[in-house]
């Protein structure tokens, strides 16, 4: 089969599988859109480039103006084949070309909406039962979104739950590959990339990327033989802010897990594969290595602080970290409860999951034990020490990928997969929930007919937010979210002590 690929084709699956080591594995990590040509809310191939630019290393052009010319730009615009509902998408004076991304053209001009002429209507919250809202992501634009992650920040005015994700619009004249970033609170959408491909074109140069820890944090990919910009989407207004010059992927470094932080203006961390890199000023494309060789894993950020799991070959498993105090990268605690295997931070608290008898994170033999621990949020191990929690219900506990756990307040939850009578794990899912402070667990499966997307859920502190799908889609399709009071658990989950 191999053997019968064109050049072409070669080249757009040699930068598929380039957009996939990037990340260490995006199947676990961050995701690229689909590049098929066809609906990218309904697919869940990755990669894909072509022939544009071969970099950008100078960083600092221009896409083409979104109302000009009639070549092969693709940015050329048209309302034929618009809903009025969708009519702004074609409207010159709504949209701005994003500087130094010609490596995604001419095949695929990017640009990102105005914040005062987005047209997307408010996600409408409807009651769902006791505690329970719901609302539909792809209305009026599909029936299905793809690539989601959801994200709880703490802003000016409290915790604000994000969503990103992606939808696709097809005319006659021109493909709108759209990445929406929305505020789940009321629904408001507070960014738009728009990457514009002309119809049926054999190849694709904009992917938009992210990683599972952040509605905020994305990146585009794209180019021949393969650049990247990271952006950072507006959560209280104004503009995307852009990694500047692009880079060959080839050139950055790699992680297995990719997390932000609020601040230094949302910086970006990567760790778990022999290092832990940091883009520590987002406007400039430009990674900085905090510590190799590292022996770090899986990690999360919040405020001011990245923390991450460390391995050390012959010595415990320990919570490493870094804040924005200029102490560099320290200890947070050491050792942590045995099996830890994942861990997340909050306002007050860091918090983890042991696997206790298995093997580890994602590995069988899977693990028959496993608990939830927390302790203080501190920046460094002085006097410092974690509460293990009662025993998780269940006989064998497996994290669906690199980033399944969160918090917020008193609660932490996990999604899990289900393993079934002869030992396999199968595509169903559920969460485990916990209030902290009462010890009290609860356990959430999708609705029958449905599977609970993986890295679309958060926690605020009134709220348990979660997407779904139905059965038959693919693994990266999200139809709708849901929005449970957490101080109704008892009637939408099923208590477990």
């Amino acid at each position: 089969m191999l053997g019968a690929l064109t050049s072409k084709s070669r080249v757009v699956l040699a930068l598929a599988a380039l957009g996939l080591l990037r990340c260490g594995s995006c199947a676990s990590e961050r995701d690229p859109q689909p590049a098929d040509g066809g609906d990218a809310a309904s697919s869940d191939a990755t990669g894909g480039a072509g022939g544009a630019v071969v970099d950008a290393q100078g960083g600092g052009g221009s896409a083409p103006d979104a109302s000009g010319g009639t070549g092969g730009s693709g940015g050329v615009l048209s309302d034929a084949g618009l809903t009025p509902e969708q009519a702004w998408l074609a409207d010159p004076e709504a949209w701005l070309p994003v500087p130094g991304t010609e490596f995604t053209q001419p095949l695929c001009p990017v640009f990102e909406a105005k914040g005062s002429e987005i047209g997307f209507a408010k996600l409408g919250w409807q009651p769902c039962g006791a505690g329970c809202e719901s609302t539909l992501l792809g209305e009026g634009y599909g029936e299905r979104g793809a690539l989601p992650t959801a994200t709880t920040y703490e802003l000016a005015g409290g915790a604000s739950a994000f969503l990103t994700y992606d939808l696709s619009v097809k005319t006659p004249s021109v493909w709108h590959y759209l990445r929406r970033v929305v505020r789940l609170d009321d629904g408001a959408t507070v960014g738009v990339l728009d990457g514009r491909r002309k119809p049926n074109a054999a190849i694709d140069t904009c992917v938009f990327g992210n990683g599972r820890e952040s509605a905020r944090a994305n990146a585009l990919l794209g180019g021949e033989p393969g650049s990247e910009m990271r952006m950072l989407a507006p959560l209280t207004g104004g503009q995307w802010i852009w990694s500047q010059p692009a880079k060959l992927q080839s050139t950055l470094p790699i992680g297995l897990v990719e997390f932000d932080i609020d601040a230094s203006g949302g910086a970006m961390f990567m760790t778990g594969k022999g290092g832990v890199f940091a883009l520590l000023d987002p406007k400039v494309n430009n990674w900085t290595a905090l510590e190799t060789p590292s022996s770090s894993s899986r990690g999360a950020g919040q405020g001011d602080l990245a923390v991450w799991t460390d391995e050390p070959a012959s010595a415990p498993v320990r919570i490493r970290g870094w804040a924005t105090d200029g102490k560099g990268v320290r200890t947070l605690l050491d050792p942590a409860p045995p099996g830890t295997c994942l861990v997340n931070v909050t306002p007050s608290a860091i918090v983890g999951i042991t696997l206790e008898g298995g093997g580890g994170c994602q590995k069988p033999p899977w693990a028959p034990k496993s608990r939830f621990w927390w302790a203080p949020r501190k920046y460094d191990a002085s006097g410092v020490s974690a509460t293990l929690g009662q025993d998780l219900p269940g006989n064998a506990f497996v994290p669906l990928s690199v980033l399944p756990l969160r918090a917020w307040g008193a609660y932490v939850a996990v999604i899990l997969g289900t393993v079934n009578e002869a030992g396999a794990l199968d595509t169903d899912a559920y969460f485990l929930i916990t209030n902290m402070s009462s010890g009290k667990t609860w356990r959430l499966d999708a609705e029958p007919g449905h599977r609970i997307r993986d890295a679309a859920w958060t926690i605020t502190p009134t709220y348990f937010y979660y997407g779904d799908q139905e059965a038959a889609d693919g693994p990266q399709i999200v139809r709708r979210m849901f929005r449970l009071e957490l101080s109704k658990l008892d009637q939408w989950a099923k208590p477990q002590n």
